[in-house]
């Protein structure tokens, strides 16, 4: 039989547009290379090689070839000089050689499935309607790029099975199957659509997303930091535990970066002083350390509704020195001062929580509360605690002078 060759060109018109080249390259480890022999009327399929993670794309390449023939350049070779798999399907600066140069006479049918049980069913029964791509007209050459769009899902399967008929009625022809697979770099990370709402939905049982104003935005971010610093299979592989300090640490950063780092901190000083209105203490105590002081948000106001929920329950050590804490951080701020004389008055400091009171005594605490309004007010709320002081009038007798 005589060699036939051909050439198949793709052709682009210049639109003075340069295109940037996909993020991504042609994979030539997971490469399908498959040379078989096809006896007449014969049907097979071949499973191409697994496909990475990140795929979007694959050119195939079929060649049919009389005996002895050769090709001449894998499919590969020709591809590595294509920046990516538009150049296939829309062309590049120049012209593409997809196909090989040489081919014989023979042809031969040939069709695709997703899935291998499909495949070997069209083996026994040569029904295609199952198939997500057949080429009914017999070819001795064929090439096709398959994206992300078509109807074999390549993003879905991490494997395609190619069927082949011998369109030969006496002779043996050989044929030749390339398949090379398009990496996405970003894809290739494992961060699909449907893992990204899997830690999308840890990010929605957060505190602090619950708590947020922009939680578009938040979770916008949230997805960009994950995913930027870690593959999909990587995260996976985290303890339960790492996983948890993952999406804390994430969550932090991402408040800072978005501004709602506020908010979520006002919350979280609302809700511990629900826990104190409820008499849950401990759980203010804790909920403010945690929250606010250790990661290094606390204000003067932090420290000192910290030494009063310490105060409140006779921690008295632990309270002056929260209050101390707030002094340093505004010595103006007289919440901090007042709550100092109630821990001076409960630890047998009368003189030096009278010094205080005096001093402060024609101030106010904050634009609307007078100090002696608030001492007030703090002295009912200690009776409804449980525990007053026979101290308290001679606070008060303080304050009338």
């Amino acid at each position: 039989m005589k060699k036939i060759p051909i050439l198949l060109l793709f052709f682009i018109q210049y639109n003075h547009l340069v295109a940037q080249p996909a993020d991504g390259y042609w994979d030539n480890v997971r490469i399908t290379s498959e040379t078989f022999s096809l006896s007449p009327r014969q049907r097979i399929y071949i499973k191409t090689e697994n496909f990475p993670a990140g795929t979007t794309e694959v050119v195939y390449r079929i060649t049919v070839l009389d005996d002895n023939q050769k090709i001449s350049n894998s499919l590969f070779s020709v591809l590595k000089s294509i920046p990516d798999p538009t150049g296939i399907s829309q062309g590049s600066a120049g012209a593409v050689l997809l196909l090989s140069t040489i081919s014989g006479d023979d042809k031969c049918k040939y069709g695709i499935y997703s899935s291998e049980s499909a495949a070997k069913k069209y083996i026994e029964d040569s029904k295609t309607d199952s198939a997500c791509f057949f080429q009914n007209n017999a070819i001795n050459k064929e090439a096709k790029l398959l994206t992300t769009t078509s109807k074999c899902g390549i993003e879905k399967n991490n494997q395609l099975y190619f069927v082949f008929t011998s369109d030969n009625w006496i002779m043996k022809q050989k044929i030749i199957l390339e398949v090379v697979p398009w990496i996405n770099t970003k894809a290739s990370r494992g961060w699909t659509a449907k893992t990204k709402q899997e830690i999308l939905n840890l990010l929605k049982t957060s505190f602090e997303y619950k708590n947020s104003v922009k939680k578009n935005s938040l979770s916008a971010q949230f997805l960009d930091e994950v995913t930027q610093k870690q593959s999909y299979s990587d995260f996976k592989a985290l303890l339960e535990i790492e996983k948890a300090s993952l999406i804390e640490k994430t969550i932090q950063a991402v408040l800072i970066k978005t501004g709602e780092i506020k908010a979520v901190q006002n919350q979280f000083r609302k809700q511990a002083e629900n826990y104190f209105d409820t008499k849950q203490i401990a759980l203010a105590i804790n909920l403010l350390q945690d929250e606010i002081i250790d990661k290094n948000y606390a204000t003067a106001a932090d420290y000192c509704a910290l030494g009063r929920y310490y105060l409140y329950t006779k921690q008295f050590d632990k309270a002056l020195q929260a209050l101390q804490q707030s002094q340093q951080l505004d010595s103006a701020f007289l919440k901090t001062h007042l709550n100092i004389a109630h821990v001076y008055m409960y630890t047998n400091k009368l003189s030096e929580a009278k010094a205080i009171h005096k001093k402060y005594k024609h101030q106010n605490t904050s634009a609307t509360t007078s100090w002696i309004d608030q001492t007030d007010s703090d002295f009912k709320l200690f009776e409804a605690f449980g525990f007053s002081t026979e101290n308290f009038e001679k606070i008060k007798s303080i304050q009338k002078k």
